[in-house]
């Protein structure tokens, strides 16, 4: 019985969902720029849309047309294609060496012809400039070439700090074990 209250408490403990993780992104694009953040659900390697949890980013040209803060849900949204985005414990990275895919931030929506943050691999369509890293506030396109993985956004704040729910599973699975082995020592 000792056996499966401890299997049990520590499946549920290993099981707890991982902490959000949160990224600053300062990229620099051409005389623009792209400032902000990204928080995911904490997924370890290739990130889809659903793994996105939220986003906020202040795109400028740097030519005077003035900065614009674009949010998932508000007024903006994201097309995410081909696995190429990823993230881990340090850094939100993007592969724009390999082929077919992008992740493009719009206001208003995906398509719309202006003011977007797109990063896009080989032959991915996404803002037609090439591989690599382009920015648009209004109709003044930045564009920066890459062909490897490049880390587009950082964790500026340790995540090492087990959440308090694994916390608790843990206590939970303590307490029950030595519960059972208290009413074990009295049985025998």
């Amino acid at each position: 019985m000792k056996k499966i209250l401890f299997a049990l408490a520590f499946s549920a403990a290993c099981a707890a969902q991982a902490a959000p993780i949160a990224y600053q992104v300062k990229r620099s694009i051409g005389t623009g720029s792209v400032v902000g953040s990204l928080t995911t659900d904490g997924t370890i390697g290739v990130l889809a849309s659903s793994n996105i949890l939220s986003w906020s980013f202040t795109l400028d040209d740097g030519i005077g047309a003035g900065p614009l803060q674009i949010t998932k849900g508000v007024n903006a949204n994201l097309l995410l294609t081909g696995g190429l985005l990823s993230g881990d414990a340090d850094s939100l990275d993007f592969n724009f060496g390999a082929a077919g895919g992008f992740a493009l931030f719009q206001s208003p929506n995906p398509g719309s012809g202006k003011d977007w943050w797109c990063l896009e691999g080989v032959n991915s369509g996404c803002a037609g400039m090439g591989v690599g890293e382009t920015m648009n506030r209004t109709n003044g396109a930045r564009y920066t070439a890459y062909n490897s993985v490049v880390a587009i956004g950082v964790v500026e704040t340790s995540q090492d700090v087990p959440e308090p729910g694994s916390l608790a599973l843990v206590g939970l699975a303590l307490a029950a074990l030595g519960g059972a082995r208290a009413r074990s020592a009295k049985r025998g």
